[in-house]
């Protein structure tokens, strides 16, 4: 029920139009364009409108149900306390003559699983001590806590009895392409050894000196099915492919990598296509099962470059770029949470249509974004820009607090002082938290990564709780948090009533409370509960204050306008 971009296309052909659900319920698209008209578009998406939730939970239920979270924690610490430490490591590498530094993350990451991680290393470090950790640590952090020892074994052995690595002069393209078990997001699975013992040798010499003799393979024996898997995000197994001799497109192309690797064949799904491919004297050649796949693209360059940007544009979280093909983008694979702007080297992409798509998610939900439409042309470097639109006119506040009347007990030395005192004439981020629960502990999570831009910004934090929650004032210290900051109890909850006299009754159950404020206590921001991106979000209120002083209003209700 808020707003949406529609985009249809057919025979290549599409069109385009912003849709404002709640006013119009029929919407008519004339697909015109075979590639974009306009340069670039811009759209304010705002989101369906948020339904107030009344909360009615007895105090006998609320007191339940602290005894059950009580009883989770300490289930989850029981568990936790089995988890190996780093004196265990340190034995743990003595005895199987392993780099103590190395492991030590490897383990960390199982979690759990540390027997299994262990189990492999300690089995295969005698006889493959040259690769068993260039295997192990080049799993996705994830694998770590759930792969068995078993399927890491696998890979490994039958790498080595093949002797591959002698078949490839590069280490970087042994080790990532041939030795690595995964190759797109599927579940790691034993398949090496079931496709060495399957194919045979003689189909594993063929393909190598002619990768068309497993492609035909595949073309003529695993059938293609777009629907049957269509909804489900897990991939058919390599296994699962040779034996149904049917597979979705994802499943096909892991296959086809999966057997190259157990051939010697370096092999990968493209990075940003997701296209399968294979290396041929150090080039990367597009695998095609049909013949017109078959021709190898055209390239050129992209250059990204920053600009006027509050925080480093990540991809994905503020940014996709999409290439045109069949009426529709599809958008390009880059790591999550990259930041692409900073690279020194362009991008190398497929020469055609492309478009880079950007969101700045406001505090309210909704979400200013823009579409820049380019080309890519063989042989050459084309510059965008990555820029995220900005709130436009003053912030306002929404209310204002009363330093001087508000105090906090200090964690350092439990000394009462004014807030006024805290905060010291310097905008403030303040926030009131119950250190013990998930979405508090959610809040300190989302500082960390940007714990250098609030540093240099020089704000200060201020982190209040209540009194029957002091002695989890320590716990904040296991975070990553701004180097100015003040914890500390809010004296008979009076920040907390402060804050409640604005913004409501009922915030001791929706904490945390965060609050951005200038030096008189008015407050340009104010989130309750669980939010994700508050880290980003008190950057982009400081840009834009700081970019426009006029936001400072000293005069500022003390009431919610």
């Amino acid at each position: 029920m808020g707003d949406l971009v529609i985009w249809a296309a057919k025979d290549g052909k599409f069109g385009y139009q912003k849709l404002s659900v709640p006013e119009k319920d029929t919407l008519e698209l004339v697909l015109n364009q075979s590639t974009p008209v306009n340069p670039g578009e811009i759209f304010d998406l705002v989101p369906p409108h948020a339904a107030k939730v009344e909360s009615s939970v007895t105090p006998e239920a609320k007191k339940a149900n602290d005894i059950r979270l009580a009883k989770e924690d300490s289930i989850r610490n029981a568990t936790m306390a089995t988890f190996k430490d780093s004196v265990w490591i340190a034995e743990f590498a003595a005895k199987t003559q392993l780099p103590a530094d190395t492991i030590s993350r490897l383990i960390k990451l199982s979690y759990g699983n540390w027997d299994q991680i262990s189990a492999y290393l300690e089995k295969n470090a005698p006889a493959n001590r040259s690769t068993v950790l260039e295997l192990a640590i080049q799993l996705a952090d994830k694998d770590y806590s759930d792969v068995p020892e078993t399927i890491l074994t696998d890979h490994l052995v039958q790498t080595a009895q093949l002797s591959l690595q002698k078949l490839v002069p590069s280490k970087e393209l042994f080790t990532k392409y041939i030795l690595g078990p995964r190759i797109a997001l599927e579940n790691l699975s034993p398949w090496r050894s079931f496709l060495a013992t399957s194919f045979g040798a003689e189909m594993a010499q063929s393909t190598s000196n002619d990768i068309s003799v497993l492609t035909n393979w595949i073309r003529e024996n695993i059938r293609v099915n777009t629907v049957a898997n269509k909804h489900s995000r897990a991939p058919l197994t390599p296994i699962g492919v040779y034996n149904l001799r049917v597979a979705d497109p994802l499943s096909r192309d892991i296959f086809f990598v999966a057997a190259c690797r157990t051939f010697g064949i370096p092999a990968r799904l493209n990075p940003e296509t997701q296209i399968p491919e294979y290396n041929q004297s150090g080039q990367w050649l597009r695998a095609g099962f049909d013949p017109e796949a078959i021709a190898q693209p055209e390239k050129g360059l992209l250059k990204l470059t920053e600009k006027n940007n509050p925080v480093t544009p990540q991809y994905y979280l503020h940014y996709t770029i999409g290439f045109l093909k069949d009426g529709f983008y599809r958008t390009l694979e880059f790591p999550e949470g990259g930041s692409l702007t900073n690279s020194a080297k362009p991008i190398e992409l497929e020469v055609g249509q492309y478009a880079l798509i950007t969101g700045n998610r406001l505090e309210d939900g909704s979400v200013l974004s823009s579409m820049t439409f380019f080309t890519i042309e063989k042989g050459k470097t084309t510059t965008v820009p990555v820029e995220l639109r900005k709130q436009s006119g003053e912030l306002k506040p929404s209310g204002k607090l009363d330093f001087n009347a508000l105090n906090l007990q200090k964690t350092s030395d439990s000394q009462t002082v004014s807030l006024s005192s805290v905060v010291a004439g310097k905008y403030a981020v303040l926030v009131v938290l119950d250190p013990d629960k998930e979405p508090s502990k959610h809040i300190l999570n989302d500082l960390g990564p940007y714990v250098d831009h609030f540093n240099k910004w020089g704000g200060q934090f201020v982190f209040a709780m209540s009194a029957e929650k002091a002695g989890q004032a320590g716990v904040l210290k296991t975070y990553q948090l701004p180097a100015q900051l003040e914890s500390g109890i809010d004296p008979n909850d009076q920040i907390l009533n402060a804050i409640s006299v604005i913004y409501g009754s009922g915030l001791k159950d929706k904490l945390p409370l965060v609050l951005f404020c200038d030096a008189t206590g008015n407050v340009y921001l104010y989130s309750s509960g669980y939010k994700i991106g508050m880290g980003e979000q008190l950057l982009k209120v400081i840009s834009a204050i700081e970019s426009n002083p006029k936001t400072v209003d000293p005069q500022a209700s003390c009431s919610k306008p």
